[in-house]
């Protein structure tokens, strides 16, 4: 994996734990490392930083990142580039002491090739036919199942001819592409100021013509104006954690209440809204993406497997 000179200066003695197939460093409150190079978080033996280090690199990947974390605003999250995902706890949020949270995206080269159903042939074509037709994707997943980067790929397939919109809390999603706006969230400044939350970025790129609407990441109210764009007329993509397939209707019924939508009523926007569905789970060889679809059951969100 290639590093910036600035990124190895903020890294400082994490740069040891880099490698091309790390997923995830996490650095805990006592200073232990923690690595994921895609088969569960593995402890380090030969590196552990002290608080005051710690400290100082997680205030410098976030200085990095464009963001600011410091006693008064002690949770930060940012991403530099669009390779790291940096996230920052410190005291008094986290009592015992600082938690650095860090997310290596793959290299472009990944494919949809690494994509394959339950029984091991690639998702590519059913994908690129989805993307043909416009229609609307759902892609679910644990942490690190790849939703991100099938959306990337996804998007990649979209003719040129179209425009594509996305909104991020932080910027991830970079499909190579001619015509792509990226949005991101931005938080309020030291008097309560100026944040730009995820739904202000949908109900704004609405009025910016886009041909895909997409979202990285619903994670709350902003599930109530990506669903009524999508059910509108736009084609979209866009991801949320679920543990399990079983998981997506309860998660999205979830996210409805959030933005005080009865579950009924949330049920048939999602059902509208999203014409397919893919559900990524990590395995040794790439992702497991089992494809399906959203359908109302008396008037109870159900999936539809291939």
């Amino acid at each position: 994996m290639f590093l910036s000179r600035a990124l190895t200066v903020a890294l400082g003695p994490l740069v040891g734990a880099i490698t091309p197939a790390v997923r995830d460093v996490c650095v805990t409150a006592r200073g232990d490392v923690w690595v994921d190079s895609g088969a569960g978080m593995v402890k380090s033996e030969s590196l552990r930083l002290d608080p005051a280090t710690t400290r100082f690199v997680a205030v410098a990947l976030m200085e990095l990142a464009g963001r600011t974390v410091d006693d008064a605003h002690p949770i930060g999250d940012g991403a530099i580039g669009h390779r790291v995902r940096v996230n920052v706890v410190l005291p008094p949020a986290s009592p015992s002491g600082v938690e650095l949270s860090l997310r290596f995206h793959p290299e472009a080269a990944t494919s949809l090739e690494s994509f394959v159903d339950r029984h091991g042939r690639s998702i590519r074509d059913t994908v690129s036919e989805w993307v043909r037709r416009g229609d609307s994707i759902l892609i679910a997943g644990a942490t690190g199942a790849g939703k991100t980067t099938l959306a990337r790929l996804a998007l990649e397939l979209v003719d040129h001819s179209r425009r594509i919109v996305i909104a991020e809390d932080v910027p991830e999603l970079a499909p190579q592409h001619p015509h792509v706006v990226s949005l991101s969230t931005v938080p309020p400044t030291a008097d309560g100021a100026g944040a730009v939350s995820l739904r202000d970025l949908v109900r704004s790129s609405m009025r910016m013509r886009p041909d895909w609407l997409v979202v990285g990441e619903v994670r709350g109210p902003e599930i109530l104006d990506m669903t009524v764009a999508l059910t509108s007329g736009h084609a979209g993509i866009c991801t949320v954690h679920a543990r399990t397939l079983q998981d997506i209707p309860a998660r999205l019924t979830a996210l409805g209440l959030m933005a005080g939508v009865a579950p009924n009523a949330m049920a048939e926007l999602c059902a509208g809204a999203f014409t397919r569905m893919v559900m990524c789970t990590r395995a040794e060889a790439g992702t497991v993406a089992t494809t399906g679809s959203l359908w109302l059951k008396d008037s109870r969100l159900v999936i539809n497997r291939d």
